[in-house]
C-alpha cells in the first residue's frame, strides 16, 4: 500500500508531489483520484495536514467534481473567506446553504490560511490578497497577536520581491499592538539592504551610510530598542498607513502620559487607568505649553522620576514655566 495514502496522511500525496513536480502535476494528479473516487479524493483535501495554498489551487477542480458539499469545515470556511476577500459572490451563493463555522472556529482557520500559506506568497496575485485580508481580520478583530512574526516575515519578502506590501502593512499595524515596532526594529540589523531600508522607513529612522554598516546598524538598533523601552507605555495607534501617506508613523507618543508615567492604551489613547484630581490638576497646568514644550517636558519629566522619584514629585509641583526652564537648561537648548 502507498504510505501516502495511510490514516492522518492523506493530504501527504498531493504536498508531495507539489513540492516535488510543482502545482500543475499535482492538480492533474487531484482529477485522476476524482475521477475514480470522489469520496477518496475528498478525504485527501481534508486531511489535517493539507496546506491552504494546495486548498485554494484545488478550489476549480473540487467546484467542477462537485466536492463542495463533501469538504469539512475547515476548507468551507477557507473557500468562504477566500470568497469574501475575491468578492466572489458567485461562489458565495453556492456556500449559502452550506454549514457555517462559529467564531472560534473561523478564528482557527484564519490562522490555518495564514500560518500554511505564508510560505507561497507572492505566488499569485488574487491568492496574496486572500492572505492580506487573513491578516487584516487576525490583526483587526481577533487581535491575535501570536500571528504578527508571520505578517512582519510577509512584509519583507514581498519588499525583497518588488511585490505591493500597502494592504498587508495597514494589517500588520492595524493590531494596535507597538510590539510591531519591536518585530520590524529586528530588520535593522539586516545584511540586506532592501530589509534595512524598509525597517528604517517603517520606524522613521535616517538610513545610516553604506560605509558606517553594520557596525552603526547595530548601534541604531540597539539605540531605537532603548527608545521603545522608554516610550511603550505611552504610545498609541496613529491611523496612519500607507494608504494615506508615502511616510506613515503608525504609533506616536503621547506626551501628557509619558510627562505623569501614566501608561496608556495603545488602541484608544486613553490612560489604562483613570487620572486622580492630582493628576489632572498637574495638567491643567501644563494646558498652555506648544506641542513642542510638552515633549521637552515630558522627556525630562520621564528622565527624573527613572533618577529620583522624591526629586521629580518635587518638580511637578513647580509653575510650569519653572518646570520648562529646568527641562531646557537640562537638555542645553532652547525651545
Amino acid at each position: 500500500m502507498n504510505r501516502n495514502f495511510g490514516r492522518g496522511n492523506l493530504s501527504g500525496g498531493l504536498e508531495s508531489i507539489r513540492a516535488r513536480f510543482g502545482s500543475e502535476r499535482m492538480k492533474g494528479y487531484f482529477k485522476a483520484v476524482a475521477s475514480r473516487n470522489r469520496l477518496q479524493a475528498a478525504a485527501m483535501v481534508n486531511d489535517r495536514g493539507l496546506m491552504f495554498y494546495t486548498l485554494y489551487q484545488l478550489l476549480p477542480e473540487i467546484e467542477a467534481q462537485g466536492l463542495l458539499p463533501q469538504l469539512n469545515s475547515r476548507n468551507l470556511t477557507a473557500i468562504r473567506l477566500s470568497a469574501r476577500a475575491l468578492n466572489n459572490q458567485e461562489l458565495l451563493n453556492r456556500l449559502q446553504s452550506m454549514p457555517q463555522a462559529d467564531e472560534e472556529a473561523r478564528h482557527n482557520v484564519l490562522k490555518w490560511i495564514l500560518k500554511t500559506g505564508a510560505a507561497d506568497d507572492g505566488t499569485e496575485n488574487d491568492f496574496d490578497r486572500v492572505l492580506d485580508n487573513a491578516a487584516a481580520l487576525l490583526s483587526n478583530r481577533y487581535k491575535d497577536a501570536k500571528m504578527l512574526p508571520i505578517m512582519v516575515d510577509i512584509i519583507f519578502r514581498r519588499n525583497q520581491k518588488g511585490l505591493l506590501l500597502h494592504d498587508i502593512a495597514w494589517a500588520y499595524f492595524a493590531s494596535r499592538d507597538p510590539a510591531t515596532l519591536r518585530l520590524a526594529a529586528g530588520y535593522l540589523r539586516s545584511s540586506h539592504e532592501k530589509d534595512y531600508l524598509l525597517a528604517c522607513h517603517l520606524l522613521s529612522l535616517q538610513p545610516v551610510l553604506p560605509e558606517e554598516r553594520p557596525a552603526a546598524q547595530q548601534k541604531q538598533y540597539e539605540d531605537y530598542m532603548s527608545w521603545l523601552s522608554e516610550n511603550y507605555d505611552y504610545l498609541y495607534y496613529s491611523c496612519e498607513s500607507f494608504q494615506l501617506t508615502s511616510h506613515p508613523r503608525p504609533f506616536l507618543i503621547n506626551p501628557a502620559a509619558k510627562y505623569l508615567g501614566k501608561p496608556v492604551s495603545p488602541a484608544g489613547n486613553v490612560p489604562l487607568t483613570a487620572l486622580t484630581d492630582e493628576e489632572y490638576s498637574l495638567l491643567k497646568k501644563t494646558e498652555n505649553l506648544t506641542q513642542e514644550q510638552m515633549v521637552m517636558l515630558a522627556d525630562y519629566s520621564a528622565w527624573l522620576r527613572k533618577q529620583n522619584a522624591s526629586r521629580w514629585k518635587a518638580f511637578l509641583n513647580l509653575a510650569a514655566e519653572e518646570q520648562l526652564a529646568i527641562a531646557i537648561t537640562a537638555a542645553g537648548g532652547a525651545v
